[in-house]
This record gives C-alpha cells, sequence and structure tokens, in this order.
C-alpha cells in the first residue's frame, strides 16, 4: 500500500462517532485494481436489489457503471495523475483521481491560473446513499476533495481545484465543499462544472468537523 499517507476522521454512522481513518496518497495501478475488486460485486449486488425494489433505469446511481480498474490501466503511465484512498477497517473506503496538468481556472481573479481536476471521485458502494439504505461511514467524499485541495497548495496552485459533476452529485459539491457552479459544460456532455477559488480554499480546508 502507498507509504504516503495521513490519518484523516470520518463518521461511523452507526455509531454516529468520529473514526480515524487512512489517507493514501499515491495509489498504484494495482493498488486501484484490487480496490474494484473488492468494489464490484458490492455494487453489483447494490444494483440488484434496486432493481428488483422496482428502481426505474433512469433513477439508478449515475455512476454505476464506473470501474477502477479500467481507469487505472487507462491512466496507468500518464505522469499527471494521481490517485487517492480512504481506508478504515482495512478496507479502502473511497477513491479519488485528479490531474495535475493542462486545467485552467475560468473564475475571477484565478481565471487562467492552474488547478488541480478532480478526475473522479467516488465513496464505496456500502457508504453511497444511492447504493445502501444504511450507509457506513459518512465524510469520505469531503476528506478526498480536502486532500485535493492540499495537493493543490503543495503544487502551488493556491487550493484552487475544478470538477464536472454528475447531477445526483451537484448538491455534494454546492453545500458540502462550497464551490461554485458554472453550469452545464457542452465540451463534457453538459456536465454541470464547478470550481473552487484560492480564497474559498482556504475556507474549505476549515472545516474539520462533519455533521453527523
Amino acid at each position: 500500500m502507498s507509504r504516503a499517507q495521513e490519518e484523516v476522521a470520518i463518521i461511523d454512522r452507526r455509531t454516529g462517532n468520529p473514526v480515524m481513518a487512512i489517507l493514501h496518497k499515491e495509489l498504484d495501478e494495482f493498488e486501484l485494481i484490487d480496490v474494484e475488486i473488492v468494489w464490484a460485486p458490492a455494487r453489483l449486488q447494490a444494483l440488484r436489489e434496486l432493481r428488483l425494489n422496482g428502481i426505474p433505469a433512469t433513477d439508478l446511481p449515475q455512476h454505476v457503471h464506473w470501474n477502477w480498474a479500467v481507469k487505472a490501466v487507462q491512466n496507468s503511465n500518464l505522469l499527471a495523475f494521481q490517485s487517492f484512498g480512504i481506508e478504515a477497517d482495512g478496507i479502502m473506503q473511497g477513491l479519488m483521481t485528479v490531474c495535475l496538468a493542462g486545467n485552467v481556472s475560468r473564475l475571477d481573479p484565478d481565471k487562467g491560473k492552474p488547478l488541480v481536476y478532480v478526475e473522479f471521485v467516488e465513496t464505496a458502494p456500502w457508504n453511497s446513499k444511492e447504493f445502501a439504505v444504511t450507509p457506513t461511514y459518512k465524510g469520505v467524499g469531503l476528506r478526498l476533495i480536502q486532500a485535493a485541495v492540499r495537493l493543490s497548495l503543495d503544487e502551488g496552485f493556491s487550493g484552487r481545484i475544478g470538477l464536472h459533476a454528475l447531477p445526483q452529485s451537484k448538491h455534494f459539491y454546492t453545500n458540502a465543499c462550497e464551490m461554485q457552479a458554472l453550469g452545464p459544460d457542452e465540451r463534457y456532455g453538459y456536465l454541470a462544472y464547478f470550481e473552487l477559488t484560492a480564497v474559498k480554499a482556504v475556507e474549505f480546508l476549515k472545516k474539520g468537523s462533519i455533521q453527523k
């Protein structure tokens, strides 16, 4: 497992109490493949339950088709990409891949300055409200986005990050992450584009606690 690690706090929904988890900052291709080996059966079982319960295809989780093994292979030789994970109970509870090159801010006063672009971020199926009736952990996504902001600071990008959000995730990025929505992006399948400015990044990193 990646040697670049630090402790982060997430919430155990079963008790309502914070627990310490491990943030892995440099996951490699095979570590991502190993996570998908664990996640895929849980994702498919959850999909089966949703369909048995009559959930129409249009209302299924919009990331149901994601496959981290495929993403890992596609990015394996690209130095601009870096992958993170949050581990608790000996299992990866969330993943994120970011790109460090080729993306710039669209918002003033940072317009044209480089940022960290969040390619993909996902909590494990058993933590997702879209998949699980009683999710296990809360705050995994928040901690991963904060990790992207800290990476942006380390890279000299002043905390700026950007991403395109699935419709089901827009509330999370608007409210929990306090990112600014710039509207649908026709160059990216009309997904809504979000940014966190340098000023907002400082405030966002102060969110040490997670609401139960």
